[in-house]
């Protein structure tokens, strides 16, 4: 995921796009660590 990210802040930085990115969690690993696969905090 990290590495499709930065392509395509170069891609939209080269036309002229800003990019802003907001990080959560979900899956797996959201249930794992907060017991719901989707959590509030993730889709705020």
């Amino acid at each position: 995921m990290e590495q499709a990210i930065k392509t395509v802040k170069v891609v939209s930085e080269k036309f002229g796009h800003e990019l802003e990115c907001n990080y959560g969690i979900c899956g797996a690993n959201a249930i794992d660590k907060v017991g719901d696969p989707y959590p509030e905090e993730t889709h705020e």
